[in-house]
């Protein structure tokens, strides 16, 4: 049996890194195409290679958290093991809500902490569940 529970992205977080992912991406594209079409050949031969790198650069440092963002919208799950890791391994699972972060924490023999952002509290109770059937609210 496998069931699947689904994380919820914050609206305002995920606003908030799209105006990021803008405001450094924008200036590498303006940089890769501004260089690219107006340059002259002797510029293009000293600064081509920088200005590439620091284009790329600038994009990625806006697009990459919130792609990760995005990366994160489920997380499947069996009666055995939750995303890999098996039941067993698992010692407690707790529910962390603080001001732009929520989520489920997990705690592993050996002390070990892994933290499942953007998660909701009915994820958490779905989780808990497959965890102690025999306990209830």
């Amino acid at each position: 049996m496998r069931l699947s529970i689904y994380s919820v992205i914050d609206p305002t977080i995920k606003k908030r890194l799209q105006i990021r992912a803008i405001f450094f991406s924008f200036p590498g594209v303006v940089l890769l195409l501004g260089m690219g079409t107006f340059a002259p050949l002797e510029l293009l031969s000293q600064l081509g290679i920088p200005t590439f790198f620091v284009g790329m650069f600038l994009i990625a440092w806006g697009m990459i958290p919130y792609r990760k963002l995005l990366r994160i919208r489920k997380i499947e799950y069996s009666e055995r093991e939750i995303a890999g890791i098996p039941l067993q391994e698992i010692v407690s699972l707790y529910y962390l809500e603080k001001k732009h972060l929520f989520g489920i924490e997990m705690e592993l023999k050996g002390g070990k902490r892994i933290f499942f952002p953007y998660f909701t509290q009915s994820a958490y109770a779905s989780l808990n569940d497959i965890m102690h059937p025999d306990q209830t609210d």
